[in-house]
């Protein structure tokens, strides 16, 4: 999802450093828009796939809330406050290159997201809101992780 939304905006910046020229077919960037538009909704609108992605985190979420341990890939959720208090050991521009850092780095940026939806969701269903009724209410949050969240 972020790949191709991106890459579709990456042509797009292009056509347009190009000026008029960029809708030239000699510049390939209007074809190629055309042809690479379909990659963000093979699976379904991207905007759909993120719902239910964020719907995936705040099930994951609850779940480690509550003792159940998660896979690898949402491992930052096990022990999800002590990674979010994480603070970089980077000292220098070489150290911020180091993958391992940043996957720790993205660990934490994660789990502040997903802790922030998901308690959004929490509060929401602690409120006898219906779980699939929360989910819909936290739409706009899962969808977009800079949306302010939905007030109780």
């Amino acid at each position: 999802m972020f790949g191709s939304w991106n890459c579709l905006s990456l042509i797009e910046q292009c056509r347009q450093a190009l000026g008029g020229h960029g809708y030239s077919s000699y510049a390939g960037l209007a074809a190629l828009y055309q042809d690479f538009a379909v990659q963000c909704s093979w699976e379904g609108d991207n905007t759909i796939m993120m719902m239910q992605t964020g719907r995936y985190l705040i099930h994951c979420y609850r779940e480690a809330k509550n003792g159940i341990r998660q896979p690898t890939s949402v491992g930052y959720l096990n022990d999800v406050e002590m990674t979010k208090k994480r603070i970089s050991p980077a000292q220098t521009a070489q150290d911020i290159v180091k993958l391992d850092d940043l996957l720790k780095a993205y660990d934490c940026i994660c789990a502040h997201l997903v802790s922030d939806v998901g308690e959004q969701h929490v509060a929401l269903t602690a409120h006898r809101t219906e779980a699939d009724e929360a989910f819909e209410l936290c739409g706009i949050a899962l969808s977009s992780p800079f949306a302010p969240p939905h007030p109780l």
